[in-house]
């Protein structure tokens, strides 16, 4: 059998995937990139739009990615027409940059051709893989079109894929369903109903004092919210791709395979009457009438897209895929052709069911599948939207309090390995189709009202059964977490994050659990990656502080979203950074203390500190670490200050910075 031989192999054809596939290959790696599909992109250019409810330069590919959407609408288009309108204009409470699935395919495949160090293989899927102890040797790769079999050897993998096969082939545990709420103390783990609640969350974001997009409602629990754990994962959909132009739209002339009318009749019945009757289909079909849809133009609900298309963001097929993350991959295939002939089959009975109002039916008669998308398959995406599969089982797990405030606190918990931020809220879709009186389908959850951004650490990639792989759209977050990972903006942040780590770990010939943290950290800081959410920095700025604010988020320097860099540094937090950084320097590091310290001294507001007693203080810091350890030598830079004017915030972490970074205590 054929053996390919490479630096670093990346399972996912999928924009995490291409992240780090590209990372790696910048610094002159050979790269096998392996897709399922024959088209790159995964199930993303289906979605049409940067789900995400912040704003700001988040990463380097993620915001290449989307300048690039935006220069093909205003080259192809003009500034001036509808569809650059449509792709660029921020809806109220809606900050999605939105695109046409060919458009977005075009820009995957055109960025990965630019890279000659990048090899794709199509339409391989991992079947074996072969070890020594922990560490991967290589895969054995089945095509899906033919019996063609073949192997690549890499030194360092990174498994991008949505299912997980690789880590799994390869013995990393993970687990697969909801954990119970007592389990981990989550308040929305295993089976609950909720229900709407309407306004504008959340408040802080309301109020202006939190840089995201306020959404109008959350969701509430109600009484049979058990928290019983099971096996149970939020459904899977196709978000197919529906064009309004007569001359571009194509009408099914039939309904599709195996059409089962009574799957689809709840839609139009009375939500009320319907509690006790187990239906697949999305909420606003079952706790809204079909006429309150038309008139609110939510029959095919989704995200506007140019040039009259709309990703139907409806067609969830409730407990469908519960066993797709462990089946092989035939038996995957008829799970998606299942989810597809649903998808299909709410389109039939929209269109053409004589228990749908006449003028339902023909305003759903105005959408078709697009007949410019998706052409070498039939109309429909390349890929089901698979939500949520394995997830890892490693050192630290994320759980729902990582992205919620404790009391008394600004900022969820703060994780000195941060390598991504997360900004949407945590949520799910169902997992069951069972509801009580008034709720939503068991599983259902959106806790706009209580989500706050978060980070995501390093930990969470690394298998502690492998030494070699490191794993990201199924890293470790459990079943609450996952909601907010899983959105694709966090997912190019980590395969971001995964290629520049095997990068650094084929230079200085270590294994990616053993890679120095703060060399990582740096370095991603340095490429335009995100380590810490502020409300008044993103990686857009150029400025001598960005990179020093950024790292000091991630060690608990900063308990709330605001940075306020050009802000004088008041005495008490000067001192108490000064002490937290001589931790650092010894290697240690308990975030949450050095959080909670420096949120006492904010409080004591005891006036500024000048460059004159800011050297004062930094240089008799200096001294101790001399005396106490004397192989090294740290020092600091004071030209060009005004010993009399006020230390800013942001210089002071400059220089604390540029003095850490000399210390190289344990790094490569």
């Amino acid at each position: 059998m054929h053996t390919l031989d490479t630096d670093i192999l990346v399972m996912g054809g999928n924009p995490g995937g291409i992240a780090a596939a590209i990372q790696a290959a910048k610094y002159g790696f050979n790269i096998i990139l392996i897709s399922h599909t024959r088209v790159l992109g995964g199930f993303f250019p289906s979605l049409g739009a940067f789900e995400t409810h912040y704003r700001g330069n988040r990463s380097s590919f993620n915001h290449a990615l989307e300048q690039k959407v935006i220069a093909y609408y205003k080259e192809t288009y003009g500034e001036a027409s509808q569809a650059y309108i449509d792709c660029t204009t921020l809806e109220p409470n809606n900050p999605m940059i939105t695109f046409e699935p060919h458009v977005m395919e075009h820009i995957l495949e055109q960025t990965v051709a630019a890279e000659p160090k990048i090899r794709v293989l199509r339409g391989y899927y991992p079947v074996e893989v072969t070890k020594n102890e922990k560490s991967v040797i290589d895969v054995k790769l089945q095509s899906f079109e033919t019996n063609h079999q073949l192997t690549a050897a890499a030194k360092i993998f990174i498994d991008a894929s949505s299912e997980g096969d690789l880590m799994a082939l390869a013995g990393a545990e993970y687990r697969v369903g909801r954990e119970s709420r007592d389990e981990f103390g989550e308040s929305h783990a295993g089976k609950i109903f909720t229900t709407y609640v309407k306004g504008l969350f959340p408040k802080e974001a309301v109020e202006g004092k939190l840089n995201l997009i306020p959404k109008w409602s959350t969701l509430s629990l109600l009484p049979g919210s058990t928290g019983e754990g099971d096996d149970n994962i939020q459904d899977y959909s196709y978000r197919l791709c529906l064009s309004s132009d007569p001359d571009n739209r194509w009408i099914p002339d039939s309904p599709p395979e195996s059409y089962d009318r009574s799957m689809y009749s709840g839609i139009s019945e009375k939500p009320e009457d319907i509690y006790h009757t187990s239906y697949s289909l999305h909420h606003r079909y079952l706790n809204h009438t079909i006429e309150d849809q038309a008139a609110n133009d939510h029959v095919f609900h989704g995200h506007k897209l140019p040039n009259r298309k709309r990703s139907w963001n409806a067609t969830n097929f409730t407990e469908a895929g519960k066993t797709y993350p462990e089946a092989d991959w035939p038996t995957r295939r008829i799970i998606e052709q299942h989810h597809l002939n649903h998808a299909l089959g709410i389109m039939w009975f929209l269109q053409n069911d004589l228990s749908v109002p006449e003028h339902v039916r023909s305003l759903s008669k105005e959408w078709g599948l697009a007949k410019d998308e998706f052409r070498s398959n039939n109309l429909v995406p390349h890929q089901m939207y698979v939500r949520e599969s394995r997830r890892l089982i490693a050192s630290y797990i994320l759980k729902e309090h990582d992205f919620l405030c404790p009391d008394g606190w600004m900022r969820p918990p703060i994780h000195n390995d941060s390598i991504a931020i997360t900004d949407f809220p945590l949520d799910s879709l169902p997992c069951t189709k069972q509801r009580v009186p008034g709720s939503l389908p068991d599983g259902q959850f959106f806790m706009q009202d209580q989500t706050r951004p978060g980070q995501v650490p390093y930990r969470v990639m690394i298998s502690n059964k492998l030494d070699n792989v490191l794993i990201t759209e199924t890293c470790a977050a459990t079943h609450v977490a996952w909601g907010t990972v899983r959105q694709t903006p966090v997912l190019i942040q980590l395969g971001e994050a995964a290629g520049i780590a095997a990068a650094l770990c084929m230079i200085h010939d270590v294994s990616p659990a053993k890679l120095n943290i703060d060399l990582l950290q740096q370095t991603l800081i340095e490429k335009g990656l995100m380590l810490t959410f502020f409300n008044d920095v993103d990686m857009s700025h150029k400025t001598l502080w960005l990179s020093a604010i950024q790292y000091f988020g991630t060690k608990g320097f900063f308990p709330s979203f605001d940075a306020n860099p050009e802000q004088p540094v008041t005495k008490s937090v000067a001192k108490e950074w000064v002490a937290a950084l001589k931790e650092l320097a010894y290697g240690r590091q308990d975030t949450m203390s050095i959080a909670k310290a420096v949120i006492d001294a904010e409080q004591r507001m005891d006036g500024s500190i000048s460059h004159a007693e800011w050297i004062d203080m930094f240089e008799e810091l200096n001294q101790a670490f001399m005396q106490e350890d004397l192989h090294l030598s740290p020092t600091a830079d004071y030209s060009g200050w005004d010993p009399t004017l006020p230390v800013t915030r942001g210089d002071m972490c400059t220089r604390m910075y540029e003095w850490i970074r000399q210390q190289k205590r344990g790094g490569q």
